[in-house]
């Protein structure tokens, strides 16, 4: 007999006798020393094990059991690492460099990417009369921007610190492509299309972002150019401004109707009320933007004669509807932007020295004024950083402005540029 059966003999001779008292040393000692020379099975293997055994018993065969169990334990393993993956939740956004462009000599103007901080400064473009043709990728890595060769407006893609510059090689000769806007995945590009010699070639046209398989999504109709393409936030869809042959009141750019189309073609919608124009400035704001569930769009139109000016900020559904106003009507009100988190949406009137900024909830309620009179700040045009925790705005006197950050409450915070300037335009980007 071996040592473990001589042990199970004397425990079982031992409970027979009904044993009381203290329990005899050498019993004691042997299960002492039967416990630790027993393996414990991981509790993994048992419960598959446990699950194997338990098929015959339903009469499913050994390997048809252990497969199953197997698959089962395969998909709880899974659902276990996406609900770790879930914890940690996505990486919160973290504001990177800031893009702009500062006009000291009118009408050039120098374009650089800064430090949210400040510092850093990095010049990569000079132009005049150009405003709002520079754009960032939406991962902060790259810029696109113009580029004139022999005489024809191309695009090019530039790195945040002025090297790799890249420029996009479109087919014909006389059509020329200007940047427009990035696809949210950064993959696509939309450009403002047109042909001196022939106005009947202006529309949008998408390209892949290194300048390959370009196609042409809208056409214009009456003759009227197309500017400010943007794409939706799921890339289905671009929202632009065909622009009238009437231009804008002196130095508020050019105005046009709204509309939106399908990335993939169709006929476009007009956004924007009958007896409404839009107007977009060329400088800082922009006339329409998107939700961030790509749902909704909103946009600033001018309602009766443009030199009036009389304005306000509307809504619509982008599956149709009719335009909502959530504004009081003001002077030029002509910027809007919606904030990141979708809870805010900013605006402001451009009419030099009245400038003043506005954030509201996207249904018109919790205004609050910023910027201009009735405020301690002078200043206007705000754009979102990156996390929509501040706005970037120009603070001080016209044609001598810095460019500042400030909360949701009104509150300035930090000085970003050094040099007293007009600021014709600037965008802020999430850190790469």
């Amino acid at each position: 007999m071996t040592r473990r059966d001589s042990f199970d003999a004397a425990l079982a001779e031992w409970l027979e006798d009904e044993a009381t008292g203290t329990t005899p040393a050498s019993l004691h000692d042997d299960a002492i020393r039967a416990a630790r020379v027993v393996r414990q099975r991981p509790l993994l293997l048992v419960m598959v094990r446990g699950g194997v055994d338990f098929g015959p018993r339903l009469g499913i065969r050994r390997p048809v059991a252990t497969r199953f169990v197997l698959v089962i334990l395969a998909l709880a393993l899974l659902v276990a690492a996406l609900a770790l993956v879930g914890v940690g939740g996505p990486r919160p956004i973290v504001n990177g460099r800031i893009l702009l462009a500062r006009e000291t000599t009118a009408p050039k103007a120098e374009y650089f990417t800064i430090r949210p901080d400040g510092t850093d400064e990095v010049k990569f473009l000079e132009a005049s009369e150009c405003g709002q043709c520079t754009f960032w990728s939406p991962d902060g890595r790259r810029i696109m921007m113009p580029k004139v060769i022999d005489g024809r407006l191309r695009t090019a893609v530039i790195a945040p610190d002025g090297t790799g510059e890249v420029v996009l090689a479109f087919p014909g000769e006389t059509l020329f492509l200007g940047p427009g806007d990035w696809s949210p995945d950064g993959r696509q590009l939309a450009l403002q299309g047109f042909d001196p010699s022939d106005a009947s070639r202006a529309g949008i046209f998408i390209t892949a972002s290194d300048g390959s398989s370009i196609k042409r999504i809208t056409t214009s109709t009456d003759g009227r150019s197309t500017e400010s393409p943007k794409f939706s936030p799921d890339g289905r869809r671009i929202v632009f401004l065909a622009v009238d042959a009437d231009t804008a009141p002196a130095g508020l750019g050019f105005a046009g109707d709204l509309f939106v189309v399908e990335t993939n073609g169709g006929v476009p919608r007009q956004l924007n009320p009958a007896g409404t124009k839009a107007l977009a400035t060329g400088q800082t704001g922009q006339p329409i933007d998107w939700s961030p569930d790509g749902r909704q769009l909103v946009f600033a139109a001018v309602e009766g004669a443009l030199a009036d000016g009389r304005s306000a900020v509307f809504k619509v559904d982008v599956e149709g509807g009719v335009p909502v106003r959530i504004s009081d009507f003001g002077q030029f009100l002509v910027s809007v932007e919606w904030s990141p988190d979708g809870k805010w949406i900013a605006y402001g009137e451009v009419t030099s020295g009245n400038e003043s900024t506005w954030i509201a909830h996207p249904d018109g309620s919790g205004v609050r004024q910023l910027t201009g009179p009735g405020t301690p700040v002078v200043g206007c045009c705000a754009t979102w950083s990156p996390d929509g925790t501040r706005l970037l705005i120009q603070r001080g006197t016209v044609g001598s402005r810095d460019l500042w950050t400030m909360d949701l409450a009104g509150n300035v915070l930090d000085r970003i540029s050094s040099t007293a300037a007009t600021y014709v335009w600037y965008s802020w980007a999430p850190q790469p």
